[in-house]
């Protein structure tokens, strides 16, 4: 979610909670059936992929503070 504080809004499971972090996905890999190498090869291309949310927003109207309040929305910490 973009904003001052950011979070996610997405679990993991119930018992982990919201999904804060890379290793933290990349610890529950088997849950969802992959080894760590194709964890990690989806992760970076998830992590590409978003590299040009800027181009997707201005091509849907984005424009100035737009960008701005969306900006932290799309930094990862641990990529």
């Amino acid at each position: 979610m973009p904003g001052s504080r950011r979070e996610s809004k997405t679990w993991l499971t119930e018992d982990s909670g919201p999904i804060d972090s890379r290793s933290m996905l990349l610890e529950a890999a088997q849950y969802f059936r992959l080894d760590a190498e194709r964890a990690t090869t989806i992760w970076n291309e998830v992590s590409q992929a978003l590299n040009s949310w800027r181009i997707l927003a201005k091509s849907l109207g984005f424009r100035g503070t737009d960008m701005l309040d969306f900006e932290s929305a799309f930094k990862c910490a641990d990529s």
